[in-house]
């Protein structure tokens, strides 16, 4: 059913073969699981990395806002038995067991994600972008 997001200006990118790794429209998207890839991928934003950290924290939280419902809940043991396998963890089906109150709550409330940021800014070093974190 995908995510509905703003975009608010087009964003493309090639890599070095010339392949199109990043193409979205601007406006309001129906972002697919790909697109959704593609946008935390992007980091060519006019803003740099800290408009990228916030476009993900925001993306996060409109997935979980969206995803974290009493319906889908219900199917909620399975979808975490599926996940699960497809990855390597030491998270079990007793962890999950053990926050499934607490996740019923916040599904129980309307929009129950926030981003909080940490704070801070960011610079380069040596090519790399480095976080400094505000105290």
């Amino acid at each position: 059913d995908g995510l509905v997001y703003y975009i608010a200006g087009n964003l493309f990118y090639r890599d070095e073969s010339g392949k199109v790794i990043v193409s979205i429209e601007p406006g309001n998207q129906r972002l697919t699981g790909a697109k959704t890839g593609e946008l935390l991928r992007y980091d060519r934003w006019p803003g740099g990395r800290a408009e990228q950290i916030r476009t993900q924290e925001n993306v996060f939280v409109e997935l979980i806002n969206h995803k974290l419902t009493a319906d889908t809940l219900k199917t909620g043991e399975t979808l975490f038995k599926v996940c699960v396998s497809l990855i390597d963890t030491d998270v079990s089906l007793a962890d999950y067991m053990r926050y499934s109150e607490w996740l019923s709550n916040l599904a129980a409330k309307e929009n129950p994600a926030v981003a909080v940021s940490a704070g801070g800014s960011f610079s380069a070093r040596d090519g790399q972008s480095v976080y400094k974190r505000r105290l």
